[in-house]
This record gives structure tokens, C-alpha cells and sequence, in this order.
């Protein structure tokens, strides 16, 4: 199981979050298998969870091979 910490919302989309899922992916990490850890309270989490999943689809999407 590989997590993914964030301290701020406008962390989802840093670059160092897309380069962590792609090394992943190219090590063969199952995308169920990379979760999103938020380390701040926030009172909608679920949007972020959504755009880290749209996030974690695209870049599985682009770079997994086959």
C-alpha cells in the first residue's frame, strides 16, 4: 500500500504528487493500491478524494503499458 500525504488542498495537484504515481505505476503499483492522506482538516474531503482519483485514472491511463 503506497499513501500520499498532503498538508494543503492546493497540494492535489503539485507536481510531486503526478511524479509519485507515475514511478509507481511504472514499478507496477496497482492504482487501488495508492491512497490519498490528508493532513489537515477540511469539511468537503470528497472532492478532493474525487480529483485524486481523476488524477491517479489519467496518468494510470497515459503511462500503464500493456
Amino acid at each position: 500500500m503506497k499513501t500520499i500525504a498532503i498538508n494543503t488542498p492546493q497540494q492535489i495537484t503539485s507536481g510531486y504528487i503526478k511524479l509519485s504515481i507515475i514511478e509507481w505505476c511504472k514499478q507496477g503499483v496497482s492504482s487501488k493500491d495508492i491512497q490519498l492522506k490528508l493532513n489537515f482538516i477540511c469539511d468537503k474531503p470528497e472532492s478532493l478524494f474525487n480529483k485524486f482519483q481523476v488524477i491517479k485514472n489519467k496518468i494510470y491511463f497515459e503511462h500503464k503499458s500493456y
